[in-house]
Parts: structure tokens; sequence; C-alpha cells
């Protein structure tokens, strides 16, 4: 009989052990997340609470110690109804300390698992952004008030109900639905253990303050998760690590409701909760989809089109990916070299770059740096707000989109455009946000290049069923025919995007953005990062520069690459002494990632010099400059501490009295020569093996 007391042997309480697997696991997460976390450049962002005013970032902590404390007692509630239950619904032995209602003492206690997480925020956002601790700690209490206030009003909404579906007529109808689910249950034989005391129809102790505290959890993960969305790629201080804390309160109670429930039929407890996401996974709306919009049919000019269109110096620049960080460099090189040399050449540097080849965060850098040209002009009073577009968090809008409708698509997909909203969109919304200029369409920016309004560009992504490039511009490199690479205007002759969503489809690496197909009808190709192919962008300059020059008429003698890497290049790892066994499981997938970054970049190497070698030949200089971030544990993630933007600052102060900012500078200085004097200007040309 299940409701039978068995002898206690010596390892009694083993089974307990599997009952709470999921308490036990959520506690563990809360323990070891921030250890982990703070050691990776890809997590360590989340438990930075920076929004540059000390008292805002304290209503940041308010939430996540809200968050935290809901969480740690959340694992108390489920751990009391389960363990106080489970002698009656799976004949486990009886633990005489655990008993309702739940005392203080044991509330404390099991608040002690929220420190981990807070204690993190402060110290973090203290030593990287330099947050006032204090105000970070007022937040922190005040959270720690607000969850006891809540605590309080759980305790005592579960009593009332609990009066409430004793009577015949309850005066609510959450009291009338409860009571009718009661007495269902009390007629269910082998279902009824556990949760009806014998004999009876009334409901056992601990599951009243579950469903209460559970349907409080609920309420609370809707309400910030909708004054997020209303806000959304504005500050609303609901944090990255307010979201992740939410959703491990939502999974917690889900998790551990269904475990109480199947384990007595030993049904494991992943087949219901994935059964539904597993069905779902085959309807075509639960995919992910970028948005596109109607355009006339049309080719971006190519690249000799684009070179013949002024008789100004040519700048072609290649961005690399990495996140927030590539972004954050590519911002300061691009405004920064055009603040270094403009007091000598006016604005020759900005109307000398013909093209941008970007890959990944690298993109967002040059987005917004792209779209501060007007009318051919780069509009220098805009400037100073490229770099703040560029570092400014969109983290916690990429957590909100995991944690909201990513989730909520698993489970219930809608077959509606306006649905289709995901961590992706929320990206493209928080980019938008800093700079509404990039919410035009690419073809806009095509017809600009055109007719010589702005520099061309080209963001480079990945197609995920080919492995192809796929080249997202406004210039264009091949046609249709060409090997290993698809224009986008190829694929969808009749569709835009907007300036912002190429950027996003050039960024989606290693899930932080879903892969991703358009919204047209029909079947269609997967879209991810570039960085899979070229984490670089010097493939694609590279070819486009070839075609320019090949169909260019020979008016082109003298080119400058400049090259933007916003991490080191060379590899920092030292030899391993040794590896346990465990070590062959994730082997093959580090070096596929070694491989990826060092063969990328001695192909690269390799290409470019044959490049200059090819064309020193037939009398055309290629010079290069490489602006490289050489700064330790650069983030990988969509958000930078105040140390980080800190360590930015201070790289390119080092640039600028460095050899690569000297050779832009001699660059342009050899271009004004050529007007001047022809004669010397040739002599200049001669590359260096003449």
């Amino acid at each position: 009989m299940a409701n039978a007391t068995p002898r206690r042997t010596r390892f009694w309480w083993t089974p307990y052990l599997y009952l709470l697997r999921v308490q036990i696991l959520t506690a563990l997460l809360l323990i070891l997340l921030p250890p982990f976390a703070l050691s990776s450049t890809l997590l360590n962002g989340l438990f930075d609470l920076d929004y540059a005013n000390a008292w805002v970032s304290a209503f940041g902590m308010l939430l996540v110690s809200l968050a935290a404390f809901a969480t740690a007692w959340s694992l108390l509630a489920t751990c009391w109804a389960a363990i106080f239950n489970a002698p009656e619904r799976f004949g486990t032995p009886r633990i005489t300390s655990v008993a309702f209602p739940i005392r203080w003492a044991e509330r404390v206690v099991f608040g002690l698992l929220a420190l981990p997480m807070i204690v993190s925020a402060v110290l973090h956002s203290h030593r990287e952004s330099a947050v006032n601790v204090w105000a970070m700690l007022a937040g922190a209490i005040g959270g720690l008030l607000l969850a006891i206030a809540a605590l309080l009003w759980v305790n005592k909404t579960a009593r009332w109900h609990e009066r409430e579906i004793q009577k015949t007529h309850p005066r609510t109808l959450m009291s009338c639905f409860l009571r009718w689910l009661v007495l269902w249950v009390a007629t269910k034989e082998n279902i009824r253990e556990g949760f009806i005391e014998p004999g009876t129809t009334t409901l056992r102790s601990g599951h009243m303050l579950a469903w209460v505290a559970c349907f409080f959890s609920a309420t609370l993960y809707v309400a910030i998760g909708i004054s997020k969305y209303v806000r959304l790629g504005y500050p609303t201080y609901v944090s990255t690590l307010a979201c992740v804390l939410l959703l491990i309160l939502l999974l917690c109670w889900l998790a551990a409701g269904v475990a109480f429930f199947f384990d007595r039929y030993r049904v494991p407890v992943l087949v219901p909760l994935f059964i539904l996401p597993f069905v779902t996974a085959w309807l075509p709306w639960s995919d992910h989809f970028y948005r596109t919009d109607a355009r006339d049919e049309g080719y971006s000019p190519t690249a000799a089109k684009v070179l013949a269109l002024s008789d100004a110096p040519v700048i072609v620049v290649a961005v690399n990916g990495g996140g927030i960080q590539a972004a954050a460099w590519a911002a300061r090189v691009l405004t920064g070299l055009d603040a270094a040399l403009r007091p000598e050449f006016d604005d020759a540097y900005a109307r000398s770059i013909r093209m941008i080849s970007s890959v990944s965060g690298g993109g967002v850098g040059a987005m917004f740096f792209l779209d501060k040209y007007h009318d051919g002009v780069l509009n220098v009073a805009e400037l100073g707000a490229v770099v703040k577009q560029a570092d400014a968090s969109s983290l916690d809008e990429a957590a909100w989109g995991s944690a909201y409708p990513d989730l909520l698509r698993a489970f219930f997909p809608l077959p509606f455009r306006s649905t289709r909203i995901d961590r992706g969109q929320a990206l493209e919304w928080a980019w938008a946000a800093h700079d509404e200029g990039v919410k035009a369409g690419m073809s806009q920016w095509r017809d600009d290049v055109s007719n010589g309004r702005r520099p061309s560009n080209i963001f480079n992504a990945t197609l995920v069923d080919t492995g192809e490039r796929l080249l997202i511009g406004s210039t264009r490199v091949g046609w249709s025919e060409h090997a290993g690479l698809q224009n986008f205007e190829d694929l969808h002759p009749k569709a835009d995007v907007r300036v912002v969503t190429a950027a996003r489809l050039s960024s989606g690496f290693a899930y932080v953005s879903p892969a991703a197909r358009s919204d047209l009808p029909g079947p269609d190709y997967h879209v991810v990062d570039g960085g899979y192919y070229d984490n670089y962008g010097m493939s694609t300059l590279m070819e486009w520069l070839q075609e320019g020059l090949e169909d260019g008429g020979g008016l082109v003698k003298h080119v400058m690459v400049i090259q933007i890497r916003g991490a080191p290049s060379e590899s920092r790892a030292k030899p391993d002494g040794w590896h346990g066994w465990f070590y062959q499981a994730w082997a093959p997938i580090e070096a596929m990632l070694g491989v990826r970054t060092t063969g990328q970049r001695s192909h690269n190497d390799e290409e470019f010099q044959r490049l200059q070698a090819l064309w020193c030949k037939e009398g055309v200089r290629i010079d290069t400059a490489v602006f490289e971030f050489h700064g330790d544990r650069a983030p990988l993630s969509w958000h930078l501490t105040g140390g980080d933007k800190k360590r930015l600052d201070e790289e390119w102060t080092r640039e600028t009295g460095g050899a690569n900012l000297s050779a832009v500078r001699q660059f342009l200085a050899q271009e004004k020569l050529g007007v001047s004097n022809p004669a010397a200007y040739e002599k200049l040309l001669r590359c260096p093996s003449q």
C-alpha cells in the first residue's frame, strides 16, 4: 500500500534524493551559476547592473533580489509539500521534522540560497562598473522586504482559500474552481493519494500554499515581462539576471509539480514536460522568422561601379565579429580615425570609404557609423553618438526574448505574423531604439550608394542549409552562379529587409540569436552568423576588391584596406598537462572551434598577401592597416561593463600613437600628393617588392 509506513533502513532517505531532484538541481543552479558565469566571457554580463545612474541600478537590483528570494522560498514550499505528502503518495518514510505551518527558521535557511546571486551582482557591478555599492545594497534590501511582504500575502491567501473550499458556496471564482478540483481529485483512486486526506475530501497540507505561491510567481513573471515588452529597447531596469531568475522560478514550479504527480506512475518528468513542445516543433509557424518588405526588382551596384562613383582615394574596411565587443571597437576605430585625420585632411577619410565588409557584432558598429552619412557627407556632430549606440547593452532584450516569447512559442506557437517575436527581433528593437535611422530598408541604402550619398556595405551571414555565405548589402559580389556565396537580392528579388534586420541576421551566433528564415511563403533557407564562414569579413572584401579592380578599367592605382579586429587574433592558450577521460566528450568541439578561428585567420592572411602580389604586378598597390584590440578576456555577449568600455577607450588611445594610424595618414598624404605632384606620386606607388 502506498500509504503504509515502511520500516526505516540505513538508507531510508535516498528516495527523497530522487523525489526532490528538481529542487536540488534548482538549488545547485542558484549556488553554482554565479561563479561559473563570472568566469565566462560570454555570461559575466549577467551580473552587471550598470544603468548609468546608481539609484536606477538599485531598482534593477531590487527586482533581482525579489526574484532571487522568491525562487529560494519557492524551493522551500515545493520541498515541504513534497516531503510532507510523499509517505502517502510514494510510501516513503515520514520525516517528522517537516510539518506545516512552515517556520521562520526554515525560511531563513532557504533564503540563504538567494545570497550567491545577490552578492555576486552587487560586487561585480561595483567592481566592473563602479556602481555605488550602498545603492545596490539598498536595492537588495528593498527586494528582500518586497519578497517578505509577498511571502506573508501568499501564506494569508492560502489559509483563506483553505477555509473557503470547505464551504458549499465559496465567495470567489478561484475558490470555486479549487473546490471543484479538490472534489474531483477526491473521487479518483490512485490519483488522490498524497493530495487528499484519506477517507475525506480535505486537501492535504502544503498543496494550497504551493498553488497560491505558484500563482503569485506566474503573476510576477507575466507582469515583469509585459512591463519590459512595452518599453523594449529603452531602459526599464528589468535586467538579464532578473529574467533568468524568473525563468528558473517558473520552470522550478512547473517541473516540481509535474514530478510529484507523475513519479507515482514511473513516468520520467521530461516526458510530460516536453510532449507539447515536441508536438509544436512540427508546426511550421513555430519556426523563427525575420521580417521582409516588398521592393522593386533591381541589383545593387557592383564593385566597379562603386569605385567609379568618385575620384577620392579608395579605402575599404573589414570588420570582424565578436558580439558587442566587436561592435564597440569598430565604432571607436571608424569614428576615431575621422577625429584623428580630419584636422589634416578634412573629410578625405570619410569620403574615401567605399565599402565596409562586416561580420556579426562588428556589423552593428559599422551600421551605426554608416547611418551618420547624409547626402554623401559624414555628419561629424553625430559621431559622438556612434560609440554610445554601439556599446549600449542589448543583453536585457535578448534575455527577455528567450525567457518570454521564445519560451511561449515552444508551447503555444500561433500562425500570425504579429506573434512572430523572438530574441532576434528583440535585439533589432534594442538597436533601433538607439538609432531610428537603421530602420531604413537595405534597398534605400542601395539607392544611396548608387547616387554617391553613402559608402556601400555588406553584412556577411551564413546559410545553414548549404554552408554558403549570404551577402546582404548595398553592393554585391558575383552573380547567382558564383560558387560559395549567395546575394540576398538574388535569393529574394522582390523582398527587402531593414538595415537593422540585416545586421541581426549577420549576428546570429551560438544561440544568442536564432537561426531564422524569411516570412515569405514557400521553402526558404535559414540564416545564421557570418562568422561561421569567415569571422573577419576579409573573404568578401577581397572578392569585392578583386572584381572592382578587374572591371574598373585601371582607374584605381592605390587602395588602403583597414582591418578592424575586436579581439586578439593570436592564440593565448597554453598546453594542457592532462585531461580525464570525459575530455573526449568535448575535445572534437573544442578542436572545431579552435580551427575555425585559427584557420580563418591564416587563410585570410595568405590570400590577402597573394592579392597584394597579384595586383602589384598590374601596377596597383594595396596597403593595409590592422587595428586590433589586444586586451584579455574580451566579452562575447551583448553587454559591456564600465571596465570593458574603459579598456576599449584605453586601447584606442594607444592606437592613436601607433603605426596603423600612421599608415592611414601616410596613405591619404600620398593620395593628396597625387594631385600636386603626379611624378612623385607614381614613384611612391611602387610596391614594396619592386
